[in-house]
């Protein structure tokens, strides 16, 4: 004989009320592990579509920062074939001014004596805490860079550095060169978030 519950039902009968929600548990544990497998494939296409922007965001800053140089070291060689003094702050101001205008983030754009110091900048500092009031030259991470655009005849850039206030950025120096010696600089500050952006 079947043994007997408490209320006098047998086992069989006490038990046939769970079994139908067994098919229902098994429903839910499957729906649970489905649930996790697309979570799993969504967050691995998401981290895969990260990783090639990233790529391309990389690929387009490189890219730009190669066009800021590109113009920088354009200034150069203009300065370089300028023998008179006049004519050259007379280029300066003409392609510096347009080419910070033309380039959101290009903050300020400057010239540098073989010191360190800024001649020339355009457009115009208006603050006291702009890079360009200070020698480069004793500034740690200017001067790193200034040493490598002298030791390489080529175009260097700073690492990421406060320019003025909370702006931050980087600068490219590129050295000129007249007769194979170094008269001077000339040197971008570019702001990183207008890059980014």
């Amino acid at each position: 004989e079947r043994s007997r519950t408490p209320d006098g039902r047998s086992g069989w009968a006490a038990r046939r009320p769970l079994l139908w929600r067994l098919p229902l548990v098994a429903f839910l544990i499957g729906g649970i592990v489905c649930l996790k497998y697309l979570d799993g494939r969504l967050g691995s296409d998401y981290r895969r579509s990260a990783a090639d922007l990233a790529v391309q965001a990389d690929a387009l800053i490189e890219s730009a920062v190669a066009s800021r140089a590109s113009s920088l070291h354009a200034l150069d060689l203009l300065l370089a074939a300028t023998p008179s003094p006049e004519e050259q702050r007379a280029r300066f101001s003409v392609f510096a001014g347009s080419f910070a205008k033309e380039n959101l983030d290009v903050l300020r754009v400057f010239r540098l004596d073989e010191r360190g110091v800024v001649t020339a900048a355009a457009p115009a500092p208006t603050s006291d805490d702009d890079i360009t009031r200070e020698n480069h030259l004793l500034i740690a991470e200017t001067r790193s860079a200034l040493e490598r655009a002298l030791a390489t005849g080529a175009p260097a850039t700073t690492g990421l550095m406060a320019l003025r206030n909370d702006t931050l950025g980087f600068v490219i120096y590129d050295p000129i060169i007249v007769r194979g010696r170094t008269t001077g600089y000339v040197g971008a500050s570019i702001a990183y978030a207008p890059l980014l952006r």
